[in-house]
Parts: C-alpha cells; structure tokens; sequence
C-alpha cells in the first residue's frame, strides 16, 4: 500500500530531500542537487504563483505493513 502525505513537518522536508540520494543511491551517475536548489522550486515566495499555481511538496511511502 502507498501513503501520500503532504510534506508539513522538518522531519518530512528532511525525508523528502533525501529520497533520491536512496533512489539513486547504486547509480554511480546520479548527482544530487543542493537541498537549497530544491527548496527554492518550492519556495512559493521565489516562485510566480501565476505560472505555477500552488505548489506543495509530497511524500510517497510505503506503508509500515505492506509491500
């Protein structure tokens, strides 16, 4: 079972930064963004709502009991 959950808390921003470093984390290719620069493309006050509407981050998670 997947759980999305909106990303509200320090815990979860932490979570959500770091899940393409373990994605990625065998693909000796991958080079990981400065957290800053991913930040910023969330960062309704850098980013023009009129262009792109509300921008909220999201978590995909696998339950604690499936898969």
């Amino acid at each position: 079972m997947i759980i999305v959950e909106e990303v509200q808390s320090k815990d979860q921003k932490k979570e959500f930064l770091e899940f393409p470093a373990q994605l990625y984390q065998h693909d000796k290719n991958y080079i990981r963004p400065l957290d800053q620069n991913i930040e910023e493309i969330f960062d309704p006050k850098k980013i023009s709502s009129s262009k792109m509407g509300n921008v909220r981050d999201f978590c995909l998670k696998r339950s604690q009991n499936h898969w």
